[in-house]
């Protein structure tokens, strides 16, 4: 009796799969030659057994004449982009048929992740909410909010005078978190702390809390991509509601003191749709709903700025450590461009370091935080076909688009000596041989990150103060021989050995 039922669900079943994992050969387009494999190779990583960056380089070397790649997210097709022209189109050229992100992160698992700008899927909602974004990351405002970053660079540097002995090897990666997550939530949440001195306090703890999403883990994440439904059922959040109460009673306590004393201009989170039109004096206007909507957007700016400026960090730690005359310089071009402003570490003086800005650039090609960088076709769109072997594929409405940017980035045909660490290539003299598109780091077009050269001026005044200090020098520790280095480093951090500088 069983046998009845059972036996036709499994070939339904088994035609349902047989028919998503035929999709790109019916399309014309070249595909992973065996979809399981896609599965195979997701499963591990959602389980953290491989990153999937190595992935995605295999196939973009696999595939090395194509402009673009069929493949699988479990059981979704996903089109895979390869090509700088094409990039160009769907970033920028035609950004209105991908003008969303493909879900990361389930909608419907949790009210809170909805309400961020990464997440949202109306366009002109979206649009609204950029805008009141952009005052906030101007060189006017980020002029103004140097002193601050600039103050916890000095404490941090002033922690490392204290807490080490003139020579001492030490692992980077949580110190450079405690400083970042003070920044963080000062800018966001208008609260100060000294992780640096205090690493238990609940702040930081709750950042921390934050930045491990458990929907971004092991089998949680496996879930998340064959069976969102299931985390539904078992009452899985991207947030835990610890995390979420906790930020939504600290940006409450924000908001009403700013409501008392009235609005700064054109700050981050003040600046935002959901407050314009809100009277300071009008308190009944704070309810609940309106605080989740503006922690939403903070829990964004923390999560995307904090995570991708400890990574952008940590691997220009490693690189400089790594590369004993790329430190030299770059501690040769600080030192020259402090002596032409009297040794003012200043908004302007940075800025000048063209060295620091090319190091930076360049750490950015090489590790990129984020390797895969994603849209989400919105109407169905035609390409062309331009190469021998190709078709005109028309790509569906509701079709994930994955752009392969650290492929492209490490790409010999674009860069020479690819894996080498080499500020060189972004030197004004030498930035007319970077093609267009090759080096896409934060993405490209009207969706690429706002809040970019904030992230970089934490980076720069760190950076600076830090070499200014200290020569930094490897150990045997210090070396990542693993292929996923940029995986390795976030993960494991850096560990440098400290050397004070003789003023």
């Amino acid at each position: 009796m069983w046998f009845l039922v059972i036996f036709p669900v499994l070939i339904i079943t088994l035609y349902k799969v047989r028919k998503i994992y035929t999709y790109w050969k019916g399309r014309g387009v070249p595909y992973c030659v065996h979809p399981l494999h896609c599965f195979g190779l997701f499963s591990e990583n959602a389980l953290r057994i491989n990153c999937y960056s190595d992935v995605f380089e295999e196939l973009y070397y696999k595939f090395k004449n194509k402009r673009y790649i069929g493949f699988y997210n479990f059981f979704q097709p996903v089109l895979l982009i390869r090509d700088p022209n094409l990039l160009k189109r769907i970033c920028v050229k035609d950004y209105h048929a991908f003008s969303v992100h493909s879900e990361a992160i389930p909608l419907n698992l949790d009210e809170q992740w909805s309400k961020n700008m990464y997440a949202e899927t109306n366009t002109q909602r979206w649009q609204k909410l950029r805008t009141s974004m952009t005052p906030s990351f101007t060189s006017n405002k980020l002029k103004s909010s140097f002193p601050a970053v600039e103050q916890f660079a000095i404490e941090f540097v002033n922690y490392l005078r204290e807490s080490i002995d003139k020579n001492v090897t030490v692992n980077m990666l949580e110190i450079i978190r405690r400083v970042l997550s003070d920044i963080t939530v000062n800018a966001y949440f208008g609260v100060k702390c000294d992780s640096l001195r205090e690493p238990k306090n609940i702040v930081h703890l709750m950042v921390h809390e934050a930045m491990t999403l458990p929907c971004f883990h092991g089998f949680t994440h496996l879930c998340s991509r064959v069976c969102p439904k299931l985390l539904q059922l078992l009452g899985v959040k991207v947030y835990k509601a610890s995390v979420q109460n906790f930020f939504a009673e600290m940006m409450e306590r924000r908001l009403q003191l700013e409501f008392e004393n009235g609005f700064k201009p054109y700050d981050i989170i003040t600046a935002l749709p959901e407050l314009q039109g809100v009277k300071f004096s009008n308190t009944e206007k704070l309810n609940r709903s309106l605080i989740d909507d503006i922690t939403g957007h903070a829990f964004l700016l923390t999560f995307a700025g904090y995570e991708t400026t400890v990574t952008t960090l940590m691997s220009l730690l490693y690189e400089l450590t790594v590369n004993d005359v790329v430190q030299e310089n770059l501690y040769r071009d600080i030192i020259q461009t402090l002596d032409k402003y009297n040794g003012n570490v200043c908004y302007e003086s940075v800025k000048a370091m063209e060295y620091l800005e090319s190091a930076i650039e360049e750490v950015l090609r090489l590790h990129p935080p984020a390797p895969v960088i994603d849209r989400l076709a919105t109407v169905n769109y035609e390409i062309k076909a331009e190469h021998p072997n190709e078709e005109d594929v028309v790509i569906e409405k509701g079709t994930p688009i994955w752009i392969l940017a650290k492929a492209i980035q490490n790409d010999a045909d674009y860069f020479p000596d690819p894996k080498k660490f080499n500020p060189d290539r972004f030197l004004s003299k030498n930035r007319h041989t970077v093609a267009q598109y090759t080096n896409i780091p934060i993405g490209a077009g009207p969706r690429s990150c706002p809040g970019y050269r904030y992230g970089i001026l934490q980076v720069k005044v760190i950076i600076v103060n830090l070499l200014l200090n200290f020569k930094l020098l490897p150990t045997e520790q210090t070396y990542v021989r693993k292929s996923s280095k940029t995986y390795t480093i976030r993960k494991h951090g850096v560990w440098v050995h400290l050397k004070t500088r003789l003023k």
